[in-house]
């Protein structure tokens, strides 16, 4: 190695020359005192500004540049002709810190490694080093936009926005690798951290192909993309080193593992360590201004000994810990939820020692986003120009049989459940990034009802589409109120005993219909197709609206989060206006699948737009490291010309909304329905899902044959014949795979019976597809009335 001495409040360059396609590496040892080092690229076009004092018979390798007395250094060495490609970073003194970096194609030339000690007012230092340009492929490390030493790995990622197809952004990360902390900021100059998560908590996914890497700590999933395939293998092999209990700066070294102290108070060791870190980075800079204080100081010293004390025992308690504890793979069990089935139920190996990245199959991700990366700003684009959207509702005049049948009392509970959902953490290791919907899972992981009648649960609070056309609309108010209805599904979910099942998956052609005269409407939906699993509904009401939704669930598995999103929009229209609103539902996710409390909440956010213009935002606040679900959110109403309106709403999905107007004033809009009692016992569900599963006079002889409420293994399987309903769901499904062989066979398509798929949604830019109702003699509810149901493929 050689050496060199850099003064204080002055910059050495070490100069290279790397022809286009080799990699420059560097290796850096402080002595004593710690120095930021970089690489910088000299631009072709400009001379080199700059006083050099040569230092040896080679100026142009090696040379001491004076520091001015104003600016930063980058700008100085900018103003050179001199612009980074690693950016500086603080190598930490007695400490060998390693970095590559592959020179582009097209960009063969002179590079500087820049040994920076300007931010020192007195204290010179002492460096030795390497540095050399070699080809790619005989590099050591070969990641070039990662410093890889012997206490961090840092460097650009691009980190998921949080918003639906608002893509990627560069985000600079560093994973403390003594304490197994992975933090990010927005950039390599900020000293605000972003978000911070302990890596022996988290389950790590990575698909090699797309370049991504999945980070799940049960409460969040931070979904991560290197910039190539050099930066994605550094981070890959340090993850796996970390998850097996190695420290990637030295094989023999084991970093913390989990600890059998609980999770929660992990992450607050987690969490303090992180807030510590930005405190001291901030008291460093302020200790460094000119002028600073010997009380500014010597805070500036107390700190830094205290920072070093404290990782020091966290340190300490996770080894001693993780001495003590059992490893996780082989004491985990899980009860969870997946959102639908298929033909097979595999049992997944468990292999203990097997606690590392998890890889994807490079098919089994879908990157929705490939193309998008955003800047580091945190501002998004909401700008969707909506046309008129066309969408009538069915021809018949008289809702039939909305006025021709007497209102019933519907039960509000229903016998308990009789079994308890079996561990499927096996199943899970093997869907880690795969699309749930090919899976099939014993009876008893699920509820008493069809996805179809899960669906009719948005339908409980009618009176928010009943009051939104006879309120103001020029004043947000009327968007408001159907944004309210647009969340307030939501709440028949908070029932964390909810997050243990799934609702049976229906079978081709099923179909499942609720009139509810006490409420003024009429829902009919159908499963419309199989793959991907798609449901159709369609909803009237007696007071002026009508309701048009599909809905193809997609879900995930990250390793401790599984990732739900509602594929297809959700359509609204006002008859006596013509007014249409539409949007798409949140995602949502289960959390805490592997540990803990298990529950859903919705993230990010959602839009509901109108075709006059305006447009209602739905924003849920995320929650923090240690505040369980999040429940608040809050909904502003936007113009047409972008303006806020006057009118906002704010409140808990879980609880109830509140609309404050443009007087100023409050008022309680929507309050959520009752639980059933003893609802733990009896699958978390409100008083209004008790009664989807119910068969009244309504229903009795003139409903479809093939409704879900028919459906011979959920009738049982409610009244707590586990082992008869399970026989009976195997046989169900196998006469489905048999009709859809013969239909294959036949080189037919399968059209569903009541729907058909729209073609004229201009507008209407949700993914996913809209089915609308049909109309005419054969149309669902003229069938019905007619007692016709022939024609009809048998499902049971």
């Amino acid at each position: 190695m050689e050496t060199i001495e850099v003064a204080s409040r002055s910059f050495v360059i070490k100069w290279v020359t790397a022809p286009e396609g080799s990699a420059i590496t560097f290796k850096v040892h402080p002595l004593k005192k710690s120095i930021n080092v970089g690489i910088f690229e000299k631009e072709r076009s400009n001379n080199l500004q700059v006083e050099i004092e040569a230092e040896g018979h080679n100026a142009g390798r090696r040379a001491s540049i004076s520091a001015p007395h104003s600016g930063t250094i980058e700008k100085r060495l900018e103003s050179s002709g001199l612009s980074p490609v690693l950016p500086l970073k603080k190598c930490n003194a007695n400490e060998q810190s390693e970095g590559v970096y592959k020179v582009p194609q097209g960009k063969g030339g002179i590079y500087a490694l820049v040994f920076d000690n300007t931010f020192s007012k007195t204290t010179p230092k002492t460096v030795h080093f390497t540095v050399q340009a070699m080809e790619a492929g005989h590099a050591a490390n070969t990641a070039p936009h990662t410093l890889v030493t012997e206490t961090a790995v840092e460097g650009i990622l691009l980190k998921k926005r949080r918003k639906k197809l608002q893509g990627y952004t560069r985000r600079y990360f560093v994973l403390d690798l003594k304490l197994a902390i992975l933090n990010y900021y927005t950039d390599p100059k900020s000293n605000s951290l972003r978000g911070s998560l302990p890596l022996t908590l988290c389950a790590i996914s990575a698909s090699k192909a797309q370049r991504l890497i999945f980070v799940d700590s049960g409460m969040e999933v931070w979904n991560l993309k290197a910039l190539n395939d050099a930066d994605w293998q550094t981070w890959v092999d340090t993850f796996e080193k970390i998850r097996k209990g190695k420290s990637a700066g030295n094989s023999e070294e084991p970093v913390p593992a989990v600890a059998s102290v609980p999770a929660p108070d992990q992450e607050k060791f987690a969490q303090l360590v992180a807030k510590l870190r930005e405190t001291k980075e901030v008291s460093d800079v302020a200790a460094q201004e000119p002028g600073a204080s010997n009380v500014t100081k010597d805070v500036n010293q107390r700190l830094a000994a205290l920072y070093l004390e404290f990782t020091d025992v966290v340190s300490h308690a996770a080894h001693e810990s993780a001495m003590y504890s059992q490893p996780p793979a082989k004491r985990a069990s899980f009860n969870g939820s997946i959102m639908s089935e298929h033909d097979t139920f595999y049992d997944a190996e468990e292999n203990p020692d097997k606690d590392g990245v998890v890889f994807l199959d490079d098919d089994a991700v879908d990157d929705d986003d490939d193309q998008a990366e955003h800047d580091s700003t945190d501002e998004e684009d909401e700008g969707h120009h909506v046309a008129p959207v066309v969408h009538d509702a069915d021809d018949t005049d008289d809702l039939y049989p909305l006025h021709d049948v007497q209102a019933v009392k519907h039960r509000t509970t229903l016998p308990d459940a009789a079994s308890t959902p079996p561990s499927m953490l096996g199943i899970l290791k093997k869907s880690v990034g795969k699309d749930m919907g090919s899976m099939a899972v014993p009876i008893t992981t699920n509820e008493p009802i069809s996805a179809l009648q899960r669906f009719a649960e948005m339908f409980e609070y009618p009176q928010l589409l009943d009051e939104a056309e006879n309120v103001p609309s020029n004043d947000g108010e009327r968007i408001l109120y159907v944004a309210a209805w647009a969340v307030s599904y939501l709440a028949s979910m908070r029932a964390k005993e909810r997050a243990l099942r799934k609702p049976f998956n229906p079978l081709l052609g099923e179909t499942y219909e609720l009139v509810r005269p006490d409420l003024g409407y009429r829902l009919i939906s159908e499963k419309v197709c199989h793959h991907p699993p798609v449901m159709a509904l369609h909803v009237d009401s007696e007071k002026g609206w009508s309701v048009a939704h599909s809905s193809e669930p997609v879900q995930k598995f990250w390793g401790k989060s599984m990732e739900i999103n509602y594929l297809g929009p959700i359509v609204v229209k006002f008859r006596k206006t013509g007014e249409v609103f539409h949007w798409s539902n949140p995602t949502t996710y289960l959390r805490n699948i592997m540990a803990g409390e298990k529950y859903t909440e919705p993230v990010g956010d959602m839009t509901i737009f109108s075709s006059t213009g305006e447009k209602a935002i739905v924003e849920f606040k995320a929650g923090g490291m240690f505040s369980g679900r999040s429940e608040e959110l809050s909904i502003k109403a936007v113009a047409a010309n972008g303006s806020n309106l006057p009118c906002s709403a704010s409140g808990k999905w879980t609880e109830q909304i509140t609309l404050n107007n443009a007087k100023g004033q409050k008022k309680t809009i929507w309050k959520v329905g009752n639980l059933v009692n003893n609802h733990t016992k009896k699958w978390g569900f409100t008083e209004f899902t008790a009664g989807l599963n119910e068969v009244t006079p309504i229903e009795k002889g003139h409903a479809s044959p093939y409704d879900s409420r028919f459906r011979p293994d959920q009738r049982e399987y409610e009244a707590g014949q586990t082992d008869k309903a399970e026989a009976g769901k195997l046989e169900l499904e196998e006469k489905q795979r048999e009709r859809r062989k013969v239909l294959q066979d036949s080189g037919k398509t399968y059209k569903p019976t009541f729907f058909e798929k729209s073609s004229g949604m201009d507008g209407v830019n949700e993914q996913g597809d809209l089915y609308l109702l049909t109309k005419g003699a054969n149309n669902y509810w003229n069938r019905r009335k007619q007692g016709n149901w022939e024609g009809l493929t048998p499902l049971w």
